[in-house]
C-alpha cells in the first residue's frame, strides 16, 4: 500500500498532473493560500525570496500554503515533446496526453483512425507510443490497496478510482512490453508503471527490483523521479523512514509540480526512527534540506542546524528559511495584535532562544566571506535587538540596509515599527508624526500589517488612558493572513476599517464616566494634531452631538433627569440617535420575559391606567420591531421627571408613579427586555454585556449595575407608601427580580440539579408568600414562576 496522494492523473504517462490544481490554491492542512495570524507580520514572508517555500514558512501546523508549480506539468509535457518530435505542436501533444482515451488509441493500432492527428502517428514510432498510451490509460484510475487503511486510501483518491481492480493482470502486461520495448524513453515510462502497479500491489521486494534492474542507472529525467517518488512509498510500508524520508526530499528539490505530493510524504513519516547521525552528511546533496527538515518534522534544536548549513553553505535558502521561522516567532510576542475591549492575557514576553539563535545565525552569517545576501541578514540580526527592546541597536542595523537593496521597504517598515512600539503613553507630538509619516510613506502605507499596527498601538495607549471612545474610534480591524500578499493596500480605504464598526456595536462601553470625560477632553482640545482631526473624522455623526448623547444616557441610568434633560436638548441632529416616540410599555412589568415575544403581551400593561400621561408614545398597533426601537431619550427623560415629579406631589397615586418608574429602570437594565435603550444593542447581543460564563454553573446573582440601583429605589418607594395591595405584591415580586440569587445544586449521582433561592430574592419570595399570600397576583406567579413554586416547594 501507498500513501501518496494519487492525482486523477497519476499514471503520468506517466501523463502530466492534469487539472487536479487548475482551481485556487488551497492550503493542504484544509483551508485557504493562507492562514489567520494572531499579530502582524511586519516581517513578511517575501522577503524569503523563494516562494516555493512559502508553505514552510510559519504555519503552527504542517504546511498551511499552496505549493507553487503543480498548476501544471510542462517538464512531462515538455518530455513528450521531444519524444514525438518538431512535426507536432505543443497543443497536438496536450491533445494526445490529455484528451484522447484508450478507445481512440486502440482505433490508432487497428489503422481505424484516419484523422489528421492519427496520420501523423502512422510510424512505428507512433505505434509504439499508442501501446504505451493504452497501457496508461488503463492504469489510470488504479488505486492501492487498502490494508493499512481508509487513512491511507484517502491520500490515493480512492472515491475517483476505478472499482474494477485489474493491477495483476497490467503488471504482466507491462513487463511483456517493457521487455519488446527498445526505446530507452518509452522502456523508463514503462518501468514507472512497473513500479507503481508492485507499490500498490504491496509488493515492495518486487518493485525495488525493477526500480533496480529498469532505472537505478538510467538518465534522471521527469519520470525517473516520479519512478523514484514511488520507490518513497515502498520504503515507507517496509518502515524504513530513513530511506523514505532521503528519497521524498529528493523528489522535492527536483520536481516542481510534486512539492505537495513530497511534502505530505515526508510529514507522515515517523522521524523517531531515523538515525541523524547517518542521515545526515554535510557535503551530500541536499544537506541543508535535511536539516530543515530535522528541525521541521523531528523538533531538533534550531541552533545547531542552522550552524551546520552556514558553514557549508551559506546562501542556502533554507538557512534563511530556519531564520524566518525562528523570526517569526519573536513577531508573535513584538507585534501581537491588539483586540479592543479584550486586554492582553500576558505581557510581553521575549523570545529569548529565538533571540539568541537568531542573534548568533546572523552575526556568524555577516562575517562569512561567502555570503552574498548581507542585507538579508542585517534585517536578521536588527530583529533580534529588536525581539529584545533594544531600539537603538535595532535600529543601527535596520539602517545599514542598502538603499538600493530589495529590502529596502522592509527596513524602513522596520525602523518606523521601532518607533511606534517606542510609544508608551498619548504622546500627541510623536503619534502625529508618525501618522504623517505614515500617510505620505508608500513603503509604509501600502503594506496593511504596518497600518494596523500603528493604529492599534495608539487604540491600545488610548486605552491605558481611560479613553476608550478615542480607543475604539482608532481601533483598525485587521484580519492578518500569511499570504505574502498585503502589500497592495490603498490608504484611501483606510477608513474602511477604523472605529465606525465599534461606535454603534459596542457603545454600552463607553457610557461610563471615565470614557464620556476623556473624550469630553479630547473634543476640548485646542489645536488639534492633523491625527486627531482624523480620529474625530471617521465619526458618521457629529462628535459633538455623539458627547451629548452619551452624557444624556449617562444622566439618565443615574436618575439625574434635569441633567438628562439638558445633555439631549443640545443635541442638533438627534434622528442620528433615536426616533420619535418611544415605547410606553416598558412602565409595565411581567412575570417572565421571552425575548422573542412582544413585550406588550406578555406584560401587566400597567401603564394603560395613565394613559394621559404617555403621550407622545409608540402605538402599540405599529408594525415596528418593538424590539429594536430607539426611544427618544428626550421625551423619555420628560416622561420619568413627571412620573417623579408627581409621586413627590400626589402621595393617593405615589405607590403607583413609583411601581412605574422601578419597571422603567428594571426594563431598560442589562437583564430587562428593553435594553436597547441604555446598552445600545438588542436582546440577541445581551452576551456583551451580561458577561454570561457558560462554565460556572454553581450559582448566577444579580449584578446590581446602575439602572437596577435606580430600579430598586423606586420599588422600595412603591412599598413603603399606601396603595393597593395588589400593586404592592407586584412590586414585591418586582425586587425579587431585581435581586435574583440562584445556587444550582447538582443532585448526587445523577446529571441532575436543584435550584434554590437565597440572599434578598428568597426574603422577597417570603414576604410575596405570607404578607401578599391573598393576592391574586401571587396566585398568578405560582403559575407562571418555576423559582417561586421551587421556593414554595411545589
Amino acid at each position: 500500500m501507498n500513501y501518496l496522494k494519487s492525482l486523477v492523473s497519476s499514471f503520468l504517462l506517466l501523463f502530466a498532473v492534469l487539472p487536479a490544481f487548475s482551481f485556487s490554491p488551497m492550503s493542504f492542512c484544509g483551508g485557504y493560500d493562507s492562514f489567520r495570524v494572531d499579530y502582524y507580520p511586519i516581517v513578511g514572508r517575501a522577503i524569503l525570496g523563494s516562494p516555493e517555500l512559502y508553505p514552510y514558512t510559519r504555519c503552527p501546523h504542517i504546511f498551511c500554503n499552496a505549493f507553487l508549480g503543480g498548476e501544471n506539468n510542462k517538464a512531462n509535457l515538455a518530455d513528450w515533446q521531444a519524444y514525438l518530435g518538431d512535426d507536432f505542436t505543443t497543443e497536438e501533444v496536450n491533445t494526445l496526453i490529455y484528451k484522447k482515451d484508450e478507445a481512440w488509441y486502440i482505433n490508432l493500432l487497428n489503422r481505424k483512425n484516419t484523422t489528421a492527428l492519427a496520420r501523423k502517428l502512422a510510424t512505428e514510432k507512433g505505434n509504439a507510443f499508442a501501446r504505451y498510451m493504452i497501457l496508461a490509460k488503463q492504469t489510470e484510475k488504479i488505486s492501492s490497496n487498502t490494508s493499512l487503511g481508509s487513512f491511507y486510501s484517502w491520500y490515493q483518491g480512492e472515491d475517483d478510482n476505478d472499482k474494477t481492480d485489474k493491477k495483476p493482470e497490467l503488471l504482466t502486461k507491462s513487463l511483456s512490453l517493457i521487455e519488446k520495448e527498445t526505446n530507452s524513453f518509452l522502456r523508463q515510462r514503462y518501468a514507472f508503471q512497473l513500479i507503481r502497479l508492485a507499490n500498490y500491489l504491496e509488493q515492495p521486494a518486487q518493485a525495488i527490483t525493477f526500480f533496480d534492474n529498469y532505472l537505478k542507472d538510467t538518465e534522471k529525467s521527469y519520470i525517473y523521479y516520479r519512478a523514484l517518488e514511488q520507490l518513497g512509498g515502498v520504503y515507507y510500508q517496509l518502515k524504513e523512514d530513513e530511506k523514505a524520508a532521503e528519497i521524498f526530499i529528493e523528489v522535492f528539490a527536483e520536481l516542481p509540480d510534486r512539492r505537495e505530493e513530497s511534502a505530505t510524504s515526508l510529514r507522515i513519516l515517523n522521524w523517531k526512527n531515523i538515525r541523524f547521525a547517518e542521515f545526515y552528511d554535510k557535503n551530500a546533496p541536499y544537506a541543508d534540506m535535511k536539516s530543515f527538515f530535522k528541525v521541521f518534522h523531528a523538533k531538533a534544536p534550531a541552533l545547531p542546524e542552522m550552524m551546520k548549513i552556514a558553514v557549508t553553505k551559506p546562501n542556502s535558502k533554507f538557512l534563511r528559511l530556519l531564520a524566518l521561522r525562528e523570526l517569526d516567532q519573536i513577531q508573535e510576542e513584538l507585534f501581537a495584535e491588539y483586540f479592543s475591549f479584550y486586554k492582553r492575557s500576558t505581557v510581553y514576553k521575549e523570545k529569548g532562544q529565538q533571540i539568541v539563535n537568531l542573534r548568533i545565525l546572523a552575526e556568524t552569517q555577516l562575517e562569512s566571506k561567502e555570503l552574498i545576501d548581507k542585507d538579508f541578514w542585517r534585517i536578521m540580526l536588527g530583529m533580534s535587538y529588536f525581539g529584545a527592546k533594544n531600539h537603538t541597536e535595532a535600529k543601527k542595523h535596520f539602517q545599514q540596509v542598502q538603499s538600493n537593496s530589495r529590502y529596502n521597504a522592509q527596513a524602513e517598515r522596520l525602523l518606523f515599527a521601532v518607533d511606534v512600539d517606542a510609544l508608551t503613553y498619548i504622546d500627541r507630538a510623536e503619534i502625529n508624526r508618525l501618522y504623517e509619516q505614515l500617510k505620505q510613506t508608500q513603503n509604509l502605507n501600502i503594506y496593511e500589517p504596518v497600518v494596523a499596527l500603528f493604529f492599534n498601538k495608539t487604540a491600545e495607549l488610548y486605552e491605558n488612558e481611560g479613553n476608550t471612545i478615542a480607543s475604539n474610534i482608532a481601533y483598525y480591524s485587521f484580519y492578518g493572513s500569511y499570504n505574502g500578499d498585503m502589500d497592495n493596500f490603498l490608504w484611501k480605504d483606510v477608513k474602511k476599517n477604523l472605529g465606525s464598526y465599534w461606535l454603534t456595536s459596542n457603545k454600552y462601553k463607553f457610557n461610563e464616566k471615565e470614557a464620556i470625560s476623556a473624550y469630553k477632553t479630547l473634543l476640548a482640545t485646542e489645536n488639534k494634531t492633523s491625527f486627531e482631526k482624523f480620529l474625530l473624522s471617521l465619526f458618521k455623526v457629529s462628535p459633538t452631538d455623539y458627547l451629548h448623547e452619551l452624557e444624556g444616557t449617562r444622566f439618565l441610568i443615574d436618575g439625574e433627569l434635569e441633567k438628562a434633560i439638558v445633555s439631549f436638548k443640545k443635541i442638533k441632529k438627534p434622528s442620528d440617535f433615536y426616533s420619535e416616540a418611544y415605547r410606553a410599555e416598558l412602565f409595565s412589568a411581567a412575570i417572565n420575559e421571552y425575548f422573542d415575544t412582544d413585550f406588550y403581551k406578555q406584560s401587566d400593561k400597567f401603564y394603560e391606567n395613565y394613559s394621559e400621561l404617555f403621550t407622545n408614545n409608540l402605538s402599540k398597533n405599529t408594525s415596528t420591531n418593538r424590539e429594536y426601537y430607539s426611544d427618544n431619550k428626550l421625551k423619555l427623560s420628560r416622561v420619568l421627571l413627571r412620573l417623579q415629579q408627581l409621586g413627590e406631589a400626589n402621595p393617593a397615586n405615589a405607590a403607583d408613579y413609583y411601581y412605574m418608574l422601578g419597571n422603567a429602570y428594571y426594563n431598560m437594565s442589562e437583564v430587562g427586555w428593553f435594553s436597547n435603550t441604555f446598552n445600545y444593542v438588542g436582546n440577541d447581543s445581551r452576551n456583551l454585556f451580561k458577561d454570561y460564563n457558560y462554565y460556572t454553573d454553581d450559582s448566577i446573582v444579580a449584578n446590581i449595575t446602575p439602572a437596577l440601583v435606580q430600579a430598586n429605589k423606586f420599588y422600595k418607594k412603591a412599598l413603603e407608601l399606601s396603595g393597593s395591595k395588589e400593586v404592592k405584591a407586584r412590586t414585591v415580586y418586582m425586587l425579587a427580580k431585581t435581586n435574583y440569587n440562584i445556587s444550582y445544586i447538582r443532585i448526587p449521582k445523577t446529571y441532575g440539579y436543584r435550584i434554590e433561592t437565597s440572599g434578598a430574592h428568597s426574603d422577597y419570595f417570603s414576604l410575596l408568600s405570607t404578607t401578599y399570600a391573598d393576592t391574586n397576583f401571587q396566585k398568578e406567579v405560582i403559575k407562571e414562576c418555576s423559582w417561586y413554586r421551587v421556593y414554595l416547594g411545589l
